[in-house]
């Protein structure tokens, strides 16, 4: 099993990053049925930030993790066109992004 973690850092500014990351959130959660290679898929927002305005400087404000069955099926989740469709919303917007693929 391959797990796929993305965090990524929006606007510093609160009300638009709030709006932005909400956005790529639903955005995210669309791609579950369209990809059959994403075997499960989890979007958490930094509650601290988009609740009371605060964030400790190494926080992110959005964090993606998938599962795919290969390494093949996270290559294929990748470059499906629904998967690149779906986040160039966020690569647009996010000022920065880190990403850890991990194999069980």
């Amino acid at each position: 099993m391959i797990t796929h973690t993305v965090l990524f850092r929006f606007s510093a500014d609160d009300a638009t990053a709030a709006t932005e990351v909400a956005e790529a959130k639903r955005l995210l959660e669309l791609m579950p049925p369209l990809i059959p290679e994403l075997r499960s898929l989890w979007v958490g927002v930094d509650g601290r930030r988009l609740v009371d305005g605060t964030r400790i400087p190494q926080a992110y404000d959005l964090a993606l993790v998938t599962t795919h069955e290969s390494w093949d099926e996270l290559d294929a989740y990748a470059a499906h066109p629904e998967h690149i469709r779906l986040t160039a919303f966020i690569r647009e917007r996010a000022t920065e992004r880190a990403v850890v693929d991990a194999a069980d």
